[in-house]
């Protein structure tokens, strides 16, 4: 009894034990002192059943990376629906499978497959592929890898790649670049994506590279414009040395005109009168009042009075 008792609690602990290593996830020997857990894929979100492909597939790697695809069957399929959540087994339910195949990992993925999966228009999909463009800003990464996911569902079977790689190099924005790739016979795939990729890293260096020339040229502009501003501004500003030179210079010219003006003034002919025209009395301040003196003496006695005169 004691025997059978001592066997039965150790098989209590083996299953206990195997409880804990399930619901830790499995161990995975990645070397001789390596090992790391692998998380199994998120439940899936039953609201977006678009999502389906990408989920099965992530489990589908979590089923090879863990190991998972050498035990039984029927513990395939039951991590299957314990990693999908509470939903799953109400769906299994109401897929139209006997007894056997729910327990067969296959029949259980292709039964989900045509419950999520809506059938697709061959030829919509198809369209949408021709159609597709490279986007402005877009990368040709990001628009290489949206031609991937458009031709999953359009049926071309072996002409999967050279249809990929004609509608690369029609779909490219740069027309110069596909016109290159037009003249290329021997043309791939793996080639066509290796050329847009150089081609819009050889742009993007051009971009920078430009982008510093002119950084480089504004700043010698700027500084050339406020070199040119402060020249100006010198040129344009009297010194103290040439305002006092220009004042005394303004003041000996004005003596000098004064002296001659009064010179002529005192002269017996300042008196005279010429017939029949009016004369006005001529004073020192006439020099200020030009205007107003139109009669013809009054015009000679000021030519007369010019700096230039006697």
């Amino acid at each position: 009894m004691s025997d059978g008792g001592e066997g039965t609690s150790a098989r209590a602990d083996g299953a206990a034990a195997l409880g804990a290593q399930r619901a830790a996830g499995p161990v995975v020997t990645a070397g001789p002192c390596a090992t790391f857990n692998i998380q199994p894929p998120e439940p899936f979100d039953y609201s977006k059943p678009q999502e389906w492909d990408k989920w099965i597939r992530r489990f589908e790697r979590f089923r090879l990376a863990s190991n998972l695809n050498a035990s039984s069957e029927e513990n395939q399929v039951n991590a299957l629906f314990y990693c999908m959540g509470d939903q799953a087994d109400d769906i299994l339910r109401g897929l139209d499978l006997t007894e056997v195949q729910r327990r067969t990992y296959q029949e259980v993925c292709g039964g989900l497959q045509n419950f999520f999966v809506v059938k697709k228009n061959v030829i919509f999909e198809q369209s949408v592929f021709n159609m597709r463009r490279q986007k402005e800003g877009e990368s040709v990464d990001s628009f290489v890898t949206a031609l991937y996911a458009l031709a999953e569902h359009c049926s071309y079977g072996a002409l999967r790649n050279e249809l990929i790689r004609d509608r690369i190099v029609v779909g490219l924005r740069d027309s110069g670049l596909s016109e290159r790739m037009q003249l290329d016979a021997d043309l791939t795939l793996e080639k066509a994506i290796r050329i847009a990729r150089q081609s819009e890293e050889v742009k993007k260096q051009q971009s920078h590279q430009r982008g510093d020339t002119n950084s480089q040229a504004s700043g010698a502009e700027s500084v050339d414009r406020v070199f040119k501003s402060n020249l100006r501004y010198a040129k344009n500003t009297p010194t103290c040395a040439n305002s006092q030179t220009n004042k005394s210079q303004s003041s000996r010219y004005n003596k000098e005109r004064d002296r001659k003006l009064t010179r002529a003034l005192m002269s017996p002919f300042c008196h005279t009168q010429f017939s029949g025209a009016r004369t006005k009395t001529i004073s020192l301040n006439s020099e200020r009042q030009q205007n107003d003196s139109w009669d013809q003496g009054g015009a000679r006695l000021r030519s007369w009075a010019s700096p230039g005169c006697c």
